[in-house]
């Protein structure tokens, strides 16, 4: 959340952003040697640079919380119905959101 986020040093925060870019590129690498990456024609990578203005930027913040919120609701609803069948087939994904602050353009 923002408050726990908060409550770390700008260190900290640094750290776990490193870490967690670094497992994601770790999977994503995975992804691409194995070929499963863009396997599926409803794959999905974007890479969007906008420039926005103080008064919005909480809004992409939610935007992207929406999205994280959403993709744990579908990974509940599908375990339950794998849960209730044996036969059904899982497959395996990663989810990266992200958004942050780039330095200003030279």
């Amino acid at each position: 959340t923002d408050e726990e986020s908060a409550a770390l040093s700008l260190e900290e925060r640094l750290r776990w952003t490193r870490l967690a870019l670094q497992l994601a590129t770790a999977d994503a690498a995975t992804s691409l040697e194995a070929g499963t990456f863009a396997q599926r024609p409803d794959h999905h990578v974007s890479r969007l640079p906008i420039l926005v203005d103080e008064s919005v930027w909480w809004e992409l913040g939610k935007i992207y919380e929406d999205a994280l919120q959403g993709a744990l609701d579908v990974q509940a609803s599908s375990a339950e119905r794998m849960a209730g069948d044996p036969e059904a087939t899982s497959i395996p994904a990663t989810v990266v959101t992200m958004f942050f602050e780039m330095p200003e353009r030279g």
